[in-house]
């Protein structure tokens, strides 16, 4: 057993099965979030197998060992609760949050779900149509086009270059015995972690634990996967692409640092310094002011490997040529010129506010453990706190003079076609 500090005390244990758990007692929460986070997803894909972890997040509904799908989904929702799960670049993960009096669904429900699956075969040329329909929206959606042409350009070389819904080689390919080879190799207890945050009484909920956990068959040691590294970008510059749309949109980027990087925070500042919101410089100069841009953002998101450092933005195409070189402009004004005190302090705020309202809730603090744990660690957002506060305008103006080089962004305008 092991004691953890992240907006009060929570304690960790491995059961005998592999599964990590974790519980954070909130004694003011009226609710229970449980969710099992699983460490598979796009970066542990191949190209031979790219977008069965989403394929398999979709499987997992279609009833299990106890449960028809009917009462999976009726299950949590028929006493006020919430269930869903995602799938990311990182995870997948499967949660649901349940009123605190009825927490022995949700638990039962995980339990099901992850570990005793029907799978059953007929359905899965059926979810194989749904994934494929989801797959032809990155061909009519803006946004979508243009992040599917991005994204190969940003992460060459890299399990990062491929699309969470995966290719539509793959999709179309991919055989029932691949699903569940891939289930069999990924869904071991000892590849998940189970957090449970919310008001609960201890002594049963452990009991219940270990009843549906520990007897779980640990499989076979995935050991420590390496993947390589993240190199910048092959090609800088725009691509153009056209496609049926009345304004150009754009979207530049480059890799950051891994979640593990202590300056994740800074560079997290950095990025809301220059578009995170009306007050950013980016967005007061280029939308307000000078309306080159009817919107603009800037962030940076973590990830387990390199996250991307991304500018998105929209515009008639005769402002793309002059747009394009005030963002680079003011890229470079923030490698010559550290930001205000005034800057930083007001980005500070606003980067510490988010995450704490976002822990206001059982499941905002499970989500936060959850995700911290498959990034990095489980004090990932502690630590993020601390690095905040640490920040300084010369840190965050050497950053800018390694990653807001233009010569090493790329990225993608999507305009409209000739005639439209």
């Amino acid at each position: 057993m092991k004691e953890i500090e992240f907006y009060g005390r929570g304690e960790i244990m491995q059961l005998d099965s592999g599964l990590e758990v974790l519980l954070k007692p909130l004694e003011y929460a009226r609710s229970v979030a449980m969710q099992l986070w699983f460490r598979v997803g796009a970066l542990y894909e191949n190209e031979t197998n790219s977008g069965l972890s989403h394929y398999l997040e979709h499987m997992l509904f279609k009833g299990t060992e106890k449960y028809s799908p009917q009462q999976v989904n009726r299950l949590i929702e028929e006493v006020g609760g919430r269930q869903n799960a995602a799938t990311s670049q990182d995870y997948t993960k499967y949660h649901v949050t349940l009123p605190a009096d009825r927490w022995q669904r949700g638990l039962e429900l995980l339990s099901q779900l992850c570990f005793h699956p029907r799978l059953p075969e007929d359905e899965f040329e059926k979810e194989r149509r749904v994934v494929l329909s989801e797959l032809d929206r990155y061909s009519d959606q803006p946004d979508k086009i243009l992040w599917k042409q991005f994204i190969p350009r940003l992460y060459h070389d890299h399990p990062y270059e491929r699309l969470v819904i995966g290719s539509r080689e793959v999709l179309e390919s991919v055989s029932y015995s691949d699903l569940l080879s891939y289930y069999e190799k990924f869904y071991a207890p000892q590849n998940a972690t189970l957090i449970i945050a919310g008001d609960f009484d201890r002594e049963p909920l452990l009991d219940q634990i270990k009843q549906l956990f520990e007897s779980l068959e640990s499989k076979e040691d995935l050991g420590t996967m390496d993947f390589p590294a993240i190199k910048k970008p092959l090609e800088n510059g725009m691509k153009r692409v056209s496609g049926r749309v009345n304004q150009v949109y754009g979207v530049l980027g480059t890799p950051g640092y891994p979640a593990d990087d202590e300056r994740i925070a800074a560079l997290d500042l950095l990025m809301e310094i220059l578009g995170g919101g009306p007050a950013s410089r980016l967005y007061e100069k280029l939308v307000l002011r000078e309306e080159l841009a009817s919107t603009l953002t800037a962030r940076f998101w973590t990830q387990r490997e390199s996250g991307p450092l991304v500018v998105r933005f929209r515009c008639e195409p005769e402002a793309t040529g002059n747009l394009m070189e005030a963002i680079y402009n003011e890229m470079k004004a923030l490698a010559k010129t550290p930001p205000t005190e005034q800057e930083l302090e007001r980005s500070r705020v606003q980067l510490k506010t988010d995450v704490m309202f976002s822990a206001q809730t059982a499941a905002g603090q499970a989500n936060q453990l959850g995700y911290g744990r498959v990034v990095e660690s489980f004090d990932h957002f502690a630590k993020y706190l601390r690095g905040l506060e640490k920040a300084t305008a010369e840190q965050l103006r050497e950053i800018s003079r390694e990653l807001l080089d233009p010569e090493r962004w790329t990225g993608v305008l999507l305009e409209p076609e000739e005639g439209e």
